[in-house]
């Protein structure tokens, strides 16, 4: 008699279907112990949705190992997939845990985002995150959703408004060529001028959490000038600007800028370029030929000055002394390109002048020598120290209108030399000819008020009226040319006692001027002065 077939084991699912069951009958051939060969016998019963649980080989090997009756065990389930979503305490971030399905549907994007809605996060959302996780669920957190964060304001910050410099770059002139002199590498600025503004603070951008709701962003902090700054002052207009109180350079701090009205350097040659600074200027060492300094205040110079020329709104004052390269001017009367050249806005001093031009409407004063060069002072004019060995004066042009005192005054050789104090000669000439033009309009006056006094009663009363507005129109003339030849009779005036003194010796061919009165020397003499007594120019020994 043949064998009857094991039965094959009886698989179903519960009421709720989502677990699989297997009843076991006594008789029924052993179910493997493979999880493996369980999956695919639930599947051939049409189970295979379902995912075994882990113990199920463990729970059926032992079942059967006792089995006497009917009995049935839970050895799979089926569940779809899951999502699990959590918001950050400040609300800025949302993660997202994805589980995949057990025998399930998995997790869709719709049902992520429906799960984000449940927790009331409508921003910031990130769909990419979440199609990676619908279609590799890993359970692992992903952040899925993120808000924006405020950004806050920026601090008010300074912002100068000074030129910048980059490096020593010469100027290129009109006809293409570089003027290795001009440099520009030294910045300052004038009284007045806009040194820095502070630029407001901002107000930041608000941001917003993963619920929409808006994070107010914190403002910059405000910031003034300190009131302390040397050389500045505020705007009494606008608190937040700048000013320059002084000339001079403009130095940046991490408080704003002050002004230095002193620019200090070592020496000015090719390197440096031509120096053109508003303030005063220390140069410690020399300044080479062909260089410029020019200065709205005061210069001061620790070396020597070659043929070069210097401008000064204030004293220049030189330690050692100027040498130019040849004689100050050529027959025509123009500087020549050896001269050495200060035009001061005040006094100048220096040890010694050699070829040097001078302007200065204050005083100039020359501890030693001064030899071929034109000195022009609205002050005095002073050569020589005591404790100088020569104090001499020798060739070329000294007008100090408040008088002259050197040492020695040309020198043995008899070289040309001019010396001129008080008002020029141009001046008392001009005195002269205005004189002359007041004495002609005074005549020409006089005749008109004789003709009119001749025709009074008896002319036409248009030729009265004519004769009036001549006389007026002279009249007129008559004292502007009078106003204009007191005030030179008051310069003139003022200068006449200056002298030109010499403490020395006064050597031929020096030719003095005082006032318009000129004499040249023809012999040696000692100590004395020139002046003007009894309108005439005479020498008094001292």
């Amino acid at each position: 008699m043949a064998e009857t077939a094991a039965a094959k084991p009886l698989f179903k699912a519960s009421d709720d279907g989502t677990t699989l069951r297997i009843t076991l009958r006594p008789g029924d051939a052993p179910i493997p112990q493979d999880v493996a060969a369980i999956k695919a016998l639930a599947k051939e019963a049409g189970f295979g949705a379902f995912q075994l649980f882990d113990d199920a080989a463990i729970k059926l090997s032992a079942a059967q190992a006792s089995l006497t009756k009917e009995t049935t065990l839970d050895v799979g389930t089926r569940r779809d997939g899951i999502v699990q979503i959590k918001v950050s305490k400040d609300e800025m971030e949302v993660t997202a845990v994805v589980l995949p399905p057990k025998g399930g549907d998995p997790v869709t994007r719709e049902e992520i985002r429906a799960a984000l809605r449940a927790h009331n996060v409508v921003t910031g959302i990130m769909l990419d995150v979440i199609d990676k996780a619908v279609k590799e669920p890993k359970g692992e957190p992903l952040i899925v959703a993120r808000g924006t964060q405020p950004v806050p304001g920026e601090d008010a910050r300074l912002e100068s408004r000074i030129r910048k410099v980059d490096g020593a770059r010469p100027r290129i002139r009109d006809d293409g060529r570089a003027d290795m002199r001009e440099l520009d590498q030294f910045v300052s600025v004038k009284a007045g001028d806009l040194l820095m503004v502070i630029v407001p603070p901002t107000t930041g951008k608000a941001g917003v959490n993963v619920r929409g709701q808006v994070i107010p962003a914190k403002g910059g902090k405000d910031k003034d000038f300190p009131p302390d700054l040397p050389g500045t002052k505020i705007d009494p207009k606008n608190p937040k600007r700048l000013l320059a109180a002084v000339a001079g350079r403009p130095v940046i701090t991490p408080e704003g800028i002050y002004v230095d009205p002193n620019l200090e350097i070592k020496k000015v040659d090719v390197s440096t370029g031509n120096i053109r600074f508003e303030g005063d200027i220390s140069i410690s060492g020399d300044i080479s030929a062909g260089s410029k300094v020019i200065a709205t205040g005061g210069v001061e110079i620790g070396g020597t000055v070659e043929a070069a020329v210097i401008e000064s709104g204030g004293d220049i004052a030189i330690r050692y002394g100027v040498m130019g390269r040849s004689e100050p001017r050529d027959a025509a009367g123009k500087l020549t390109p050896g001269a050495a050249v200060l035009k001061s806005g005040g006094n100048v001093t220096a040890r010694f002048l050699s070829n040097v031009v001078v302007d200065a409407p204050g005083d100039v004063t020359v501890e030693d020598t001064a030899t071929h060069s034109e000195i022009t002072a609205q002050g005095a004019v002073v050569i020589g120290s005591d404790s100088a060995k020569k104090g001499q004066a020798i060739g070329g042009r000294i007008y100090g209108k408040n008088g002259v005192q050197a040492s020695v005054l040309g020198s043995p050789a008899a070289v040309k030399t001019r010396v001129e104090v008080g008002v020029s000669p141009d001046t008392v000439a001009k005195y002269e000819t205005v004189l002359k033009a007041l004495a002609e309009k005074t005549e020409e006056l006089n005749k008109l008020n004789l003709v009119e006094e001749q025709i009074k009663g008896n002319a036409r009363p248009d030729l009265k009226e004519k004769l009036a507005r001549t006389r007026d129109k002279v009249q007129k003339e008559a004292t502007q040319i009078s106003d204009e030849l007191n005030a030179l009779k008051h310069e003139i005036d003022q200068h006449a006692a200056v002298e030109i003194v010499v403490t020395k010796r006064i050597y031929p061919n020096v030719t003095v001027c005082c006032n318009g009165q000129e004499v040249t020397v023809t012999d040696e003499r000692g100590p004395g002065s020139f002046a003007i007594h009894d309108n005439a120019l005479t020498y008094q020994p001292r």
